[in-house]
């Protein structure tokens, strides 16, 4: 493949190339300029490999971020609901009122499974947090040497594109470590009629960079969609059963009893992971405070598009007889011996983790922060929607640990109060 010398093409060629390559893509967006040229860092994902990314006008002034990327493996297929790019920034930018968009564009080696050479496809809105892009698409370009795509991408590369299938993944199996020095890691999902977001919460699961999870799926007798997700991806799930429960907590339980690994995490059905690397992160964390009985961290909350961060509070051991800290359950790994000596309580039907918690703290049974973020939490969770009945459920389970009634009370007043104020103002 003959690539053009970078030093002897000037930066007004570079961007005309990349621009000229974009609107020679088809009639799917006009572009107008190309106002910045950033280099890719690889991803922790696989199957592909970052190439640039660009920053670009369209003809109406809208903003698109373009991300550049090589692919060589259907794998790209299993990421493409939780490989947008996000970052903490972009996910608790406040709403802008530009409109910006974001294109990821993956030339795709032609073993890749596409129908057609180019081929578009939108992002359901289901699986876009925040508020920083309003859309995001995937263009799928089959690239074969000498067509005109391969030719234009290799005009503002000192690489070729081409660079072998083997090459790239040996360099990924590399840094993949023995079972020995990454013991089994269980991950729980309990789901009832949770098609709306299911895809993306495994997706999140099934491309951690830790090689040694246990995914376990534990269906309450779901009448949608939900099973057809499940199956889809049951390759790489563990364990699932499909079966009535009594409640989250049983469902809970079940997926616990199910597990092998040595640390356990339970991931709603519509939150995920907030980077492919964040187990691999808890599991060394795991390694430096090995006496911790569960490990938490921050986790990103959304509402409705609008993303607060929820940090992890390392003072949580003082307020659990009151209130419930932030101690998020989809943050949590939790030594799987733990969960079996003290299993969630069925008659909690709603704050049953912090019912939890209350009584691991009286047993001293401490758990250890991991300063980092864990997960994207969505706020349509039972617990969200049935506040009253929860802050119900939360004064009980605190009286019943020893907590004076009164100032149990007194908190629940407070909290509930809080909560009605609040949702009269956001009327």
């Amino acid at each position: 493949m003959n690539i053009i010398d970078a030093e002897k093409v000037t930066v007004k060629d570079q961007y005309q190339a990349r621009l000229s390559f974009l609107n020679n893509l088809g009639n799917f967006i006009n572009f107008s300029e190309v106002t910045k040229i950033i280099p890719h860092s690889e991803s922790d994902l696989n199957g592909w490999d970052g190439i640039e990314a660009l920053i670009c006008k369209d003809n109406l002034g809208t903003t698109y971020d373009v991300d550049i990327r090589y692919a060589w493996s259907n794998k790209i297929f299993q990421q493409h609901l939780i490989d947008f790019g996000w970052t903490e920034s972009t996910l608790l930018s406040s709403s802008s009122e530009e409109d910006r968009r974001k294109l990821i564009i993956y030339l795709c080696e032609d073993t890749i499974n596409i129908s057609q050479d180019i081929q578009l496809e939108a992002v359901n809105n289901n699986f876009i947090f925040g508020s920083y892009w309003q859309e995001i698409d995937h263009l799928y370009l089959k690239i074969v040497d000498n067509t005109p795509f391969n030719l234009a991408i290799s005009r503002f590369r000192n690489v070729p594109v081409d660079i072998s299938r083997s090459l790239k993944i040996s360099e990924k199996s590399s840094k993949i470590k023995s079972d020995k020095d990454q013991p089994m890691v269980s991950i729980v999902t309990i789901v009832k009629n949770g098609e709306k977001y299911l895809e993306q919460t495994i997706q999140s699961v099934i491309n951690q960079t830790y090689s040694n999870i246990e995914y376990i799926i534990v269906d309450g007798g779901s009448t949608d969609g939900t099973l057809d997700i499940v199956k889809k991806y049951e390759n790489q799930i563990s364990h699932w059963i499909s079966e009535p429960d009594e409640g989250i907590s049983d469902a809970f339980n079940k997926g616990v009893s199910f597990s092998n690994g040595f640390l356990v995490g339970i991931l709603s059905a519509d939150d995920l992971y907030f980077q492919a690397s964040v187990i691999e992160s808890i599991v060394e964390e795991s390694k430096r405070n090995s006496t911790s009985s569960f490990y938490f961290g921050n986790c990103l909350y959304d509402s409705d598009r609008n993303i607060s961060k929820l940090e992890g509070d390392d003072q949580y051991a003082q307020k659990l007889g009151f209130f419930m800290p932030h101690i998020h359950h989809p943050t949590v790994l939790m030594q799987r011996e733990v969960l079996i000596n003290t299993p969630f309580s069925t008659s909690y039907k709603l704050c049953m983790d912090y019912h939890l918690f209350v009584r691991l703290n009286k047993q001293d049974l401490r758990g250890s922060r991991y300063n980092g973020l864990v997960t994207i939490v969505r706020n349509c969770g039972v617990s969200n929607r049935l506040y009253y009945r929860t802050q119900k459920e939360v004064f009980r389970a605190s009286t019943e640990q020893g907590t004076n009634k009164i100032i149990a009370a007194l908190i629940y007043i407070i909290f509930t109060a809080r909560y009605w104020l609040k949702d009269k103002l956001t009327k």
